[in-house]
């Protein structure tokens, strides 16, 4: 590797800027030097035969280049809007109340009220609940201390409210998202069609595509039979029929929101650097992502404050509702694809950005490749933060795996020819997972990770390695972060 003494004392202080930023791992120089001697080891051979003979190698163990690609169906956007459809009926129609109590108001009530007894000796840490259902039942506040008259009073306004419901509901209410309102307005309003759009879009992973696929039109045809769909067609064309049909774009927001969606389902073509990397730092950064996260995050405080905007990105941010911070629970597997000898990443980064770090960037996309000894069969990961493994769309998948092998090639002067198989069981027979990382291709739900060959048949690809501690030297296979258990500072 040329360089190799610039790049590691370089890569050094970097690792160390970027532990102190985490604030989670003990550590010393000797430990960084002994991750960075390993890492050397494991990955001199592929950046000497592969990465610095590319036409694109920035002497810093990454190969860099502008490339194009259509903007990726973004699956976040998707879910965003399919969540503002689902409360397009709070924002339109007026809830039912009794006693000035809603449904959700009534359940808070009672929940004060079934621990009654623990909550009469008034404890500091109850008298906010207790206050707040007095506020709700327009009870006098400085009672707090001696409320036992005004008990009753209040349990009987629940109990009128809670009849109040029971009686109405088998008749004339209807429950939507957890909140009642009056049955007939519901159904002939656009709200009942907002919901069920939104129950759609959620429900069937089809339509997560740009053009409609004929299953996907037979779906919306299915729940909206007096509009016609058809293969081929823009899902945003289909929703944009569905509420011009049934008003949906009589809500303030409609115009803004269906063009956020509209943006998100519509893929444009857009430039951005396109990085194939061995470099250390990437390694341990390459969870980093602009707006997301996943389970090897070394960043275990959230010290980057990455939001979970979605339920559904549970796959690709993992909080710890208690605190807010990430828990990393796969850190350790940063140091497993570091130290292995077939282990790469690929990533993309924003074309606006003008400087040489590509490693400190935030990442936009990312993919573990692995290659075998002979460079013939080369493993493609998960795409990360995409998340659409079932989604019919090959598109997240296919353009930077054709980027990966046609740089491979062209590094190794040899046809660029090369036979697919996916699916997890492929994946399976053909690598062998040791060390402390997520294997992701191994999870049968992720049917889009796949083995790529050159040749008759594909080789074997030995994956990860046991990771060390930087405070103490151990070698270990404790997953859940970069020290050993016993250094760990978090435990």
């Amino acid at each position: 590797m040329k360089n190799a003494t610039f790049i590691k004392a370089e890569a050094k202080e970097q690792i160390i800027d970027l532990l102190r930023e985490m604030d989670c791992y003990r550590f010393d120089e000797d430990g960084i030097d002994l991750w960075l001697d390993m890492w050397e080891r494991a990955n001199d051979k592929q950046i000497t035969e592969i990465a610095e003979k590319s036409p694109y190698y920035d002497g810093k163990c990454k190969i860099v280049f502008p490339e194009k690609f259509p903007r990726e169906f973004d699956v976040y956007g998707y879910y965003n809007f399919s969540d503002w459809l689902r409360n397009y009926v709070d924002r339109n129609l007026t809830e039912v109340r009794f006693n000035n109590l809603s449904w959700k108001d009534l359940s808070m009530c009672y929940g004060v009220l079934d621990r009654y007894d623990a909550l009469r000796n008034y404890r500091d840490d109850n008298n906010i609940a207790i206050k707040e259902i007095m506020v709700l039942l327009d009870e006098d506040e400085s009672i707090i201390n001696n409320f036992t008259d005004s008990f009753e009073r209040m349990r009987t306004k629940i109990n009128n409210a809670y009849d109040a419901f029971s009686n109405r509901q088998r008749r004339s209410l209807v429950n939507v998202n957890g909140n009642y309102y009056y049955k007939e307005e519901y159904n002939n309003s656009p709200a009942r069609v907002a919901n069920i759009l939104a129950e759609v879009l959620n429900a069937y992973d089809i339509l997560k595509t740009q053009f409609l696929t004929e299953n996907g039109a037979r779906v919306l045809k299915d729940h909206f039979p007096e509009i016609r769909f058809a293969k081929g067609q823009k899902l945003s064309k289909a929703v944009n029929a569905i509420a011009t049909k049934y008003g949906l774009k009589q809500d303030s927001e409609w115009e803004k929101e269906f063009a956020k969606f509209a943006n998100a389902v519509n893929p444009l073509e857009v430039v951005k650097w396109t990085v194939i990397s061995w470099h250390p730092v990437d390694y341990l950064t390459f969870c980093f992502g602009n707006s997301w996260s996943s389970c090897h995050t070394i960043d275990k405080k959230n010290v980057r404050k990455i939001k979970l905007t979605n339920s559904r990105s549970s796959i690709t941010n993992y909080i710890d509702p208690e605190n807010g911070r990430f828990y990393g629970e796969k850190a350790a597997g940063a140091l497993s694809y570091m130290f292995d000898s077939s282990s790469f990443i690929y990533y993309t980064v924003s074309n606006k950005y003008e400087g040489k770090h590509y490693e400190e960037q935030p990442k936009e996309s990312r993919i573990v490749f692995a290659l075998s000894d002979d460079y013939s069969t080369l493993l493609q990961g998960r795409v990360y933060p995409q998340c659409n493994d079932d989604s019919p769309d090959e598109t997240p998948y296919k353009i930077p795996r054709e980027i990966v092998q046609r740089v491979i090639c062209n590094s190794l002067n040899v046809p660029n020819l090369w036979t697919i198989k996916r699916g997890s069981n492929i994946c399976y027979d053909y690598v062998r997972s040791v060390g402390v990382h997520y294997p992701d291709w191994e999870d049968e739900r992720n049917n889009k990770c796949n083995i790529s060959y050159r040749g008759g048949q594909p080789k074997v690809i030995n994956v990860g390695h046991d990771a060390i501690c930087p405070n103490c030297g151990a070698v270990h296979t404790y997953v859940s972060s970069l020290n050993c258990y016993d250094c760990d500072p978090m435990v």
